[in-house]
């Protein structure tokens, strides 16, 4: 019958040593008792060994195995109960030594939750966190690869079809069927309409600078009904290039903001309003085939955070603040500016001080 030491093989999923022209087994003192001493007496002699050198349980052989894995490998409980043991008398020593941290303020938390929001509305989750959800936990139906994964879940999408991660295939939806709406009924030639920039400058051709105001917003909903195109003002800027009165709108001081800032807000006004919600929802679904469309594309987290689409497009999110409804505080506080991070930092050195 072949001992113990000599029938000892590597795992089937762990490679042999690395090292050339190594045919013994590269095993410390805990590793030698597991094989070589018998029953309940291998408890006293791990026990000796580790009060020397304690660092040895957790320390693996050339094969890649610890100790512990070891004497599961062999079935030795007594090696293993041992072991296991010393493991959580150590944890429980080095918890009962550790100096309690001073429990944050109920203002401390709430600073520090607030600092982390508006940190990731400016600059997206961090990567080390979505390293850490990659390797961990993913997110169903997101890329396989961890560049790909971070890139799509940096803004928060949940349905991994967000383009460039941040705008979703409903939001997109909203925007497009708005920008039909605005556009059918709208009047740019107008100085009160609703749906246009409040401040118009002087204009030599009110026809040509409307008929631009148009020409941008048709091309703005052709663009997000196509899928995965990406949404920015350069891309419609390209886009919208020799359309009827472009030309005209933006040498009489029109510009792509001026579309995309009554679009977005308009929306946004609309969603912050349950009912009025209801009523445009229900409008999509009776317009032809819409509703069926709209219905089949997937849920996310970003389909009503309007306020990253307008970050996203270089749009200001304050001057929307007046749009807010109720719940809009539970899409992230996704409502404040950037400039308020070192307004926090200051809140919360003032309260570590004592001052505040």
């Amino acid at each position: 019958m072949a001992s113990p030491l000599t029938s000892y093989a590597p795992p089937p999923h762990l490679p042999p040593p690395q090292a050339p022209g190594v045919s013994k087994i590269t095993m410390n003192l805990i590793h030698w008792c597991i094989l070589n001493t018998p029953g309940p007496q291998v408890i006293d002699a791990i026990k000796n060994y580790h009060a020397s050198y304690p660092y040895m349980i957790y320390q693996r052989d050339g094969f890649g195995v610890t100790p512990l894995e070891l004497a599961f490998r062999i079935n030795n409980r007594f090696a293993a109960e041992a072991i296991q043991q010393l493991d959580m008398e150590r944890r429980t020593v080095a918890q009962t030594q550790r100096p309690m941290a001073p429990v944050p303020s109920l203002l401390e938390t709430k600073l520090l939750r607030l600092l982390r929001l508006v940190k990731i509305q400016n600059d997206g989750y961090p990567m080390d966190e979505l390293t850490q959800e990659f390797a961990i936990k993913r997110v169903p139906g997101m890329p396989v690869r961890l560049e790909d994964y971070i890139e799509q879940r940096k803004w928060g999408c949940m349905c991994g079809k967000c383009t460039e991660g941040w705008l979703s295939p409903r939001m997109r939806y909203r925007l497009a069927y708005a920008s039909d709406v605005i556009e059918e009924s709208v009047n740019p030639t107008s100085r009160s309409s609703d749906n246009t920039p409040n401040t118009i400058p002087a204009i030599k051709d009110i026809k040509a600078y409307g008929q631009g105001f148009k020409s941008i917003l048709s091309t703005t909903r052709v663009l997000l009904q196509t899928a995965d195109m990406p949404i920015n003002k350069a891309v419609i800027a390209s886009h919208s290039r020799g359309k009827p009165g472009v030309g005209s709108y933006l040498q009489d001081g029109g510009t792509i903001e001026g579309v995309l800032d009554p679009l977005t807000s308009w929306v946004w006004r609309i969603m912050s309003d349950a009912y009025v919600r209801e009523e445009f929802e229900a409008d999509i679904s009776q317009k032809e085939n819409g509703g069926d469309v709209y219905k089949a594309l997937p849920v996310c987290s970003n389909d009503l955070n309007f306020a990253l689409v307008r970050r996203r497009l270089g749009l200001a999110v304050d001057d929307c603040e007046s749009h807010r409804g109720v719940g809009d505080e539970d899409m992230g506080g996704l409502l404040l500016a950037s400039t308020r991070v070192q307004f926090i930092e200051q809140l919360l050195s003032l309260r570590r001080a004592g001052e505040l």
